[in-house]
């Protein structure tokens, strides 16, 4: 009971009691008052108008009283309930509140009447649909029993539902509150499959059980295809399924399609299906016979009739008659046939005559394509062609420049009398001459006899009219008018140059106006007169007015520089300093004059400078001062100093390979500078009142010859020894004793590979200004060129090297083969794993080089009880044991290799046998080739580094991980290096450190100084922990102010990786269904596509209402200038792995061990494979650059998969290899040596789980390096 609430009842219960007490009370005593001036009426009786009751809680009865008499003095009932805490009474309103009963009593004086209220539980009503069960009721918010089951004749109950779809079971423990229908469901004990499309019977199948393939059904002129479960044949049935309703399968028929022959023919086969027509061909031909028609092969004696319908298949042949005699017919000619004999040749014909024209031949085509043989034998009747050429010959009209005015077409015989008069604007027609320097006059009058050309003869007129119009600005039209026009007259062809008028205060607005007269007097030279402008402006075109070369400039900066720090250092002594410099070059920098004097060099570093160092000059050129310099970074001095010593120098500083320089011997960008030069020191604008200004003829560009000063840029006018009015002056430049020829004095055709050759130049002339040359390599995976010449095959192949000069594009080229090196590749079946079952098959795929190439190769077994192989090399598995497979060249009698190949039929049956499986299938019959990418820079340097080398001989590594949590270990510094706890792990983030010198060690030490972070470092064998893993790490490069959630995205999944994409308005789709998540815009606000996605795309989940969810994802430019879709929750959310890239190190261990640490860390968080992340998903950086520029990630990420797999369920396992080849596997598993042949080995797993230990040979085979390009070292990414 609930106290609380029944004392609450009282209380109110209480009230109005003592308020209708206190209302009596005042009644009585205004009638004690009229008592002595009325007569008082007494009441008698008082009528309810209701009964006993019984009602329900919380319900309310409403009581009216009649009062006796109707006009009794005192009408005033008094209503009192015997228990308030079942009912109250207000005025004849009960109200009922809990079980139990009450007496409900009206009262005036003594008289009263009263009924008894019953109060019951609330009833609700339960039906039970589908079935003949009578509704029942029970009390509001009780439970519902279980009734009993009802019965379904033909049916079984399955259970009741609360909807009439049978969707949601009714839960008995739930409380009924309301009125309630539960539906039965039942089960048929047996269903109907109707087989639609053909005339089988209605089967019944019991529920639950399988459907009896029928036999396939016939329909005449059909082929039976399968049972499909719907009419438009879309999807199969599954006769393994269960039959838990009646059903409908539909038989899909294809037609007949019969094949109709042509036999003896070249008529191809025709596809007719059943009851259909076959289409009549073209007549065969056949020389020396006619063709009657088609017999039918089953019907020999008849015609075979080709409106007939097929029926099956058929074969038509030809029937021929044969030809003995043959007509030969002419045409283009009045001759009598000729009649020939089968088997004889057409007797040559003489070549008849008619006037006007020559014989062309005897043509068997009417478009005499083709000239008759005369030496054929006939095999068919015979038309002949003859051709008639008209004689005419060619007369062609040149005019001047070799213009051809018209080409004539003459008889023989006549003449050019008649020939048509040509004219020429601004010229008088001289004569036809028959030679191009008009030293013989032509015959016109003589009778044509050959072909002929004809020159015309002109003369210029002197007398052609050209025009000069002045030009003055008008105010009030706000445009240039016509002052004056002046009319001359001049010579075809002639350049003239326009005299100007003066007019004060303006000039013309060139310096120089000139035209050539036009022979149709059309030149017109308008010249506008402008406002005086004073402003000579000298365009240097990378010359200057202060150095006569480079080594000048390079001299003065020296000089300048032992000015300022009192030292007296050579260019020699420059170049000797080693890679920790003491020059302190940014202080000079800083220090006026030379700081003002040396920006233009600053500024320019800062734009060609190298990738490390660019950014310190940068800084020197905006940092406010000194201090503000230094402060940034103390790097800053080296940077700014390397770039700088190597600039002046003239080469690329690589003394410090952490601040290497770019590469100032290469001339364009050493001597790119000129320009940025000027702009900064030199004066190239002077100003003049109209006086004369004498121009500047001191000025210098290295390597070539000043040609004075050009008024226009394409070097027309040329400006003499002074001006007097503003101009734009344009410095001529011609090559000083320019290169012209580039000699290689010892080329060659052919180099081995791994050899080098020195090419030797020679140059014309010898004393060249400039030979410097630039080397180049067509393809660089064959053939490396160094700076200085130095040819290396690296790998088989034709290439070319060219060899450019510096300064122009003078060049050579040679091609060189590498010729391809002998051996025999050896491969295998996608299917072999290394091990086979008995009765599974193989194939050896053999390809061959070099003297090889010609060779049979033979295969043998060493034990046919165990294995065989046939003479195409498929390798079948016998009974279980091991054996070789031995590969032959047959002419060298020698064995080339001998494969081990283990037979043995694996079980799953046990978890050590699980493990065991899984391991043998991560075995590599054939190990990985990998040019695995450790550098790649393709926006400043341009390069790429690689290093070739093999994957292992499986997918697992097999060693410890070799975890080291303490040494290298960072303090956690909130706002230094993390922003905390992170809030849940959700990724993986895979990194590599893109540093080609830094190992674990040297990374270890860098993490415990540095503002960014990373939970582990892998490298050189080993891994260390650096931040702990619980704390938000900075290396993802999406900051750490975006909370990273899952969104619903309202598409249900299908269980696997979704397609996802945008659709176009701006949403994101899932395999093709539209999401109810906006994906993010570029940022002009434009709606992006799946181009924009970073490599693995946005990520994805699938909730536990089976729905895809995405991850939070923005649009970021700090990686790609395009722009890219990238993933939160790299910072806040993952756990950050570097790889270590060190050429010292060993990178497929490290992606191995790698794998091994990422296993660990999904299975410690719960995480699935899809959890694992490149670096790029997070910001659109190319990292970690060694998988991904390798084309390994895929082949990582079966790694990662197998350590997780093993980690997860296999924990207690203990795995292990030995090598039965030491000296080309180690025991972890890595190939340690690199044969010039494909080589064969074998290593000897053993898997050890508790009690229980399995072991197995393991053969593998290590491809040749003759067979494979490797590249090592640095290549150009251009």
């Amino acid at each position: 009971m609930n106290f609380k609430n029944n004392k609450s009842i009282l209380n109110k219960n209480l009230f109005i009691y003592v308020k209708n007490l206190c209302f009596v009370i005042v009644f009585l005593m205004m009638l004690a008052l009229v008592s002595g001036c009325e007569k008082v009426i007494k009441v008698t009786d008082i009528n309810l108008d209701t009964d006993d009751v019984t009602v329900e809680v919380g319900d309310v009865v409403n009581v009216f009283a009649t009062v006796l008499p109707t006009d009794a003095t005192n009408k005033v009932v008094i209503w009192t309930s015997s228990d308030p805490l079942v009912a109250t009474v207000d005025e004849g309103v009960v109200s009922t509140l809990s079980v139990g009963e009450t007496i409900i009593t009206a009262k005036i004086d003594k008289i009263e009447a009263s009924f008894k209220v019953t109060v019951i539980l609330e009833k609700v009503t339960i039906s039970f649909a589908n079935t003949s069960l009578d509704n029942i009721e029970i009390n509001k918010n009780s439970k519902l029993s279980v009734p009993e089951e009802p019965v379904k004749e033909g049916y079984t109950f399955d259970n009741w539902y609360i909807d009439s779809e049978f969707n949601t079971l009714y839960d008995f423990d739930n409380e009924v509150t309301e009125n309630l229908t539960l539906y039965a469901r039942f089960i048929k004990n047996s269903f109907d499959v109707v087989f639609a499309n053909t005339s089988l019977e209605i089967q019944q199948v019991d529920s639950g059980s399988k459907l009896l393939k029928p036999e396939d059904p016939e329909k005449e002129g059909y082929t039976f295809d399968n049972w499909y479960i719907d009419s438009e044949f879309n999807t199969l049935y599954d006769f393994d399924s269960l039959v838990t309703e009646d059903l409908t399968i539909y038989a899909r028929f294809s037609v007949k399609v019969y094949t109709v022959v042509f036999a003896d023919t070249d008529i191809d086969d025709v596809l007719v299906e059943h009851n259909q027509k076959v289409a009549r061909p073209e007549d065969p031909v056949k020389e020396g016979y006619i063709f009657s028609g088609w017999r039918e092969s089953l019907s020999p004696y008849n015609f075979y009739n080709f409106d007939s319908l097929v029926v099956s298949d058929i074969t038509l042949n030809p029937v021929f008659t044969e030809i003995t005699e043959f007509i030969v017919s002419f045409e283009n000619i009045a001759m009598e046939d000729i009649v020939v004999n089968k088997g004889e040749k057409l007797s040559e014909l003489e070549d008849p005559i008619k006037e006007g024209f020559t014989f062309g031949g005897w043509f068997s085509d009417s478009e005499f394509n083709t000239l008759y043989d005369f030496d054929l034998v006939l095999t068919n009747h015979l038309t002949l062609y003859a051709k008639w050429d008209e004689i005419t010959y060619t007369v062609t009209l040149i005019s001047y420049d070799d213009v051809i005015l018209d080409s004539l077409k003459i008889k023989e015989g006549e003449n050019l009398s008649t020939i048509n008069e040509y004219n020429r604007d601004g010229y008088i027609f001289v004569d036809w001459y028959i030679d191009s320097s008009f030293a013989v006059k032509a015959r016109l009058s003589n009778p044509v006899i050959e072909d002929l050309t004809l020159y015309a003869k002109w003369e210029a007129r002197t007398d052609v009219a050209y025009t000069i119009n002045h030009y003055l600005y008008d105010v009030d039209s706000d445009e240039y008018l016509i002052e004056e026009t002046i009319n001359y007259t001049g010579t075809t062809g002639e350049t003239v140059f326009a005299e100007f008028k003066e007019y004060p205060g303006l000039m013309s607005e060139y310096a120089v106006y000139s035209g050539v007269v036009k022979g149709d007097g059309s030149l017109v030279i308008n010249i506008r007169y402008v406002e005086f402008d004073g402003d000579i402006i000298y365009h240097l075109d990378g010359g200057n007015f202060t150095y006569p070369n480079r080594e000048a400039m390079a001299l003065d900066f020296l000089a300048d520089y032992n000015e300022a720090t009192s030292s007296a250092i050579t260019l020699a002594e420059l170049e000797a300093y080693g890679n920790w410099s003491p020059l302190n070059m940014h202080i000079m920098l800083f220090t006026e004059p030379y700081r003002t004097k040396w920006m233009w060099m600053i500024d320019y570093l800062g734009q060609v400078g190298s990738t490390t160092n660019k950014s310190a000059c940068k800084l020197l050129k905006t940092a406010s001062s000194l201090a503000a310099f230094t402060s940034s970074s103390d790097n800053n001095k080296y940077a700014v100093e390397y770039e700088v010593r190597a600039f002046i120098l003239g080469i690329k500083y690589t003394k410090n390979a952490s601040w290497m320089s770019s590469d100032y011997s290469v001339y364009d960008i050493g001597n790119g500078f000129w320009n940025l030069f000027v702009q900064y020191n030199e004066q190239t604008k002077y100003t003049t009142d109209g006086s004369d200004v004498e121009l500047a003829y001191k000025v210098y560009k290295e390597g070539f010859l000043f040609k004075g000063w050009y008024f226009e840029e394409d070097f027309v006018n040329r400006a003499t020894a002074s001006v007097n009015r503003g101009c734009d002056l344009y410095a001529k430049w011609e090559p000083d004793n320019p290169l012209t020829e580039i000699i290689i004095t010892n080329p060659v055709t052919e180099i081995t590979k791994l050899e080098t050759h020195q090419l030797i130049l020679d140059f014309v002339p010898g004393d060249a200004f400039s030979k410097q040359v630039k080397y180049s390599s067509s393809d660089q995976t064959i053939l490396l060129v160094s700076e200085d010449g130095l040819i290396t095959a690296v790998n088989s192949g034709t290439a070319i090297i060219t060899v450019k000069s510096a300064t122009s594009d003078v060049s050579i080229s040679i091609t060189i083969n590498v010729p391809v090196e002998s051996n025999i590749v050896v491969d295998v079946s996608s299917d072999y794993n290394g091990v086979l079952n008995i009765s599974e098959e193989f194939s050896l795929i053999v390809s061959k080089y070099g003297v090889y190439s010609s060779e049979e190769i033979e295969f043998a077994s060493s034990n046919t009880d165990i294995i065989t192989v046939t003479d195409n090399g498929v390798v079948k598995g016998i009974s279980e044991g091991s054996a070789l497979i031995m590969i032959s060249a047959k002419s060298f009698g020698s064995i080339f290799m001998s494969l081990d190949v283990t037979v043995k039929n694996l079980e799953e049956t046990s978890d050590i046998d699980k493990l065991f499986k899984l391991l043998v299938d991560a075995n590599q019959p054939v190990v990985d080739k990998i040019n695995a990418s450790l550098y790649y820079d393709n926006f400043s340097s341009y390069q790429q580094y690689y290093d070739a080398t093999y994957g292992s001989v499986n997918l697992f590594l097999f060693d410890d991980l070799r975890l080291d949590r303490e040494t290298y270990a960072v303090t956690p510094s909130i706002g230094n290096n993390t922003s905390g706890v992170r809030s849940s792990t959700e990724f993986i983030a895979v990194h590599d450190t893109a540093n080609l010198n830094g190992g674990l060690a040297g990374h270890g030490n860098y993490w415990l100084t540095a503002s960014t972070s990373i939970h582990f470092t892998v490298g050189d064998y080993g891994v260390i922990g650096n931040l702990p893993e619980e704390y938000v790490g900075y290396h993802a490069g999406d900051g750490t102010s975006s909370t990273f959630t899952w969104t619903d995205t309202s598409v249900v999944s299908n269980g696997s990786k979704p397609i996802i994409d945008i659709s176009s308005d701006g949403y994101y789709t899932f395999n093709g269904e539209k999401s109810s998540v906006k994906a993010p815009t570029g940022n002009s606000g434009q709606i992006l596509d799946s181009s924009y996605f970073t490599s693995l795309g946005p990520v994805w989940k699938i909730g536990e209402n089976n729905n895809y969810f995405i991850g939070t994802t923005y649009f970021t430019t700090s990686q790609v200038s395009r722009g890219v879709i990238a993933n939160h929750g790299g910072n806040n959310n993952s756990i950050g792995i570097e790889m270590c890239v060190n050429t010292t190190g060993e990178i497929v261990d490290t992606w191995q061990r790698n794998a091994k640490l990422v296993g660990m860390l999904l299975n410690k968080y719960g995480l699935d494979l899809t959890r694992v992340q490149q670096h790029n998903s997070f910001s659109g950086k190319n990292c970690p650059q060694s998988l991904r520029m390798s084309n390994y990630w895929d082949k990582f990420m079966d790694m990662v998969a197998l350590e997780l797999e093993i980690q997860s369920n296999y924990s207690e396992a203990i795995i292990s290899i030995v090598s039965n080849n030491p000296e080309l596997i180690n025991n972890t598993g890595r190939v340690i040596a690199m044969p010039v042949l494909d080589t064969a080995a074998s290593y000897t797993l053993t898997v050890q789980l508790g009690e229980e230990t399995r072991s197995i040979d393991l053969g593998v085979i290590i491809p040749g390096t003759a067979s494979w390009k490797q590249l090592n070292g640095y290549f150009s990414t251009k």
